[in-house]
């Protein structure tokens, strides 16, 4: 009989910006790092060098070479900040074009794709709050902060169907509540850990 090594553990946190990526990478890390190695990968790394990029094979060779990375390094734990679903927005793929990528991450790790989600009526107050604390987000940006919106609601609905698509396991929460109010983040944390 042989004896397999366990595989990593891989958790991908996806959402919209203010549904608490962030908050909850924070909170999962302070806790897993009670059980093994975690290393984080900030939306830096998954995303910001490619944010203009449009092409679907320039997003999925950045992504291979993130997994072959944290593939042979010597984490138990990953959690990233966003992960393909946002690829497969900006690039405005068919989430089956990712499917072999993650057939990939299956095969290396044992993965649970997080969809952090708010409820529509309550996004733009969401993005307000968090645009008052993080000044930066507002800065840059082009459009009225009803463009903003909009582009944030078209992308919350991508990332659903995208998520619908996924032969990944998948635990959508819905951090409305949080997201305006700053409660409830360690519930949210423990249940991605029972998974």
């Amino acid at each position: 009989m042989i004896n397999k090594k366990p595989l990593k553990k891989l958790i991908i946190i996806e959402g919209i910006s203010s549904s608490g990526k962030t908050t909850v990478q924070r909170l999962l890390k302070e806790r897993l790092s009670k059980a093994g190695s975690v290393k984080t990968l900030s939306e830096g790394t998954t995303l910001i060098s490619l944010v203009r990029n449009r092409s679907k094979k320039s997003a999925l060779d950045h992504l291979k070479r993130l997994l072959s990375e944290m593939e042979t390094s010597r984490y138990d734990f990953y959690i990233t900040d966003r992960f393909h679903l946002t690829h497969i927005f900006r690039t405005n793929s068919n989430p089956a074009y990712f499917r072999k990528l993650e057939k990939t991450m299956l095969t290396w790790f044992d993965v649970l794709l997080v969809l952090l989600v708010i409820d529509r009526r309550f996004i733009r107050k969401s993005l307000e709050h968090t645009f008052s604390i993080r000044k930066s987000l507002g800065k840059g940006k082009r459009g009225t902060i009803d463009d903003r919106v909009a582009y944030y609601e078209d992308q919350q609905e991508k990332l659903l169907k995208a998520a619908k698509a996924s032969s990944l396991r998948l635990l959508r929460i819905n951090t409305t509540k949080s997201a305006l109010k700053g409660t409830e983040w360690d519930g949210y944390v423990n249940k991605i850990l029972k998974l």
